[in-house]
């Protein structure tokens, strides 16, 4: 890093303290700066600053919240639309026989597919909302 680098004018910054040098021969700072380059200094090339980010999406909170509606649409549409029919824990009695917990098992069973249809519904639909703008 050198001591000097060229800003986007005709100024100079002093890089050991930012400082900004206009192009007078009056300022004791330039003239510091043109013994330093007499005597075979090179400052810094200028950068431009970064580019700033693009502004966001006006449309992406619709878009998310879309998405989500879908979601939950689609996962409740999956379970309400079941032809199972049964909805309700069989009843057992204490203790429970053989026969009265494998019905529960099955309705456990039925139940744990019942979500990852609602959850395959619901990421589909989330993946397919939003896209076509």
């Amino acid at each position: 890093m050198a001591a000097y680098q060229l800003a986007a004018s005709d100024t100079v910054i002093r890089t050991s303290d930012g400082a900004f040098i206009p192009n007078d021969p009056d300022n004791r700072d330039r003239q510091e700066y043109e013994r330093w380059l007499a005597d075979g200094g090179v400052p810094d090339p200028y950068v431009p600053p970064p580019e700033p980010p693009p502004p966001p999406d006006p449309f992406a909170g619709d878009i998310a919240n879309q998405r989500l509606d879908a979601g939950i649409n689609a996962a409740v549409d999956s379970v309400t639309q079941t032809t199972r029919g049964v909805r309700e824990m069989p009843p057992h009695s204490t203790p429970p026989t053989v026969d009265e917990l494998q019905a529960q098992v099955d309705y456990l069973a039925l139940q744990v597919a019942d979500l990852a249809q609602a959850t395959g519904a619901m990421l589909q639909a989330q993946a397919t909302t939003g896209k076509q703008r």
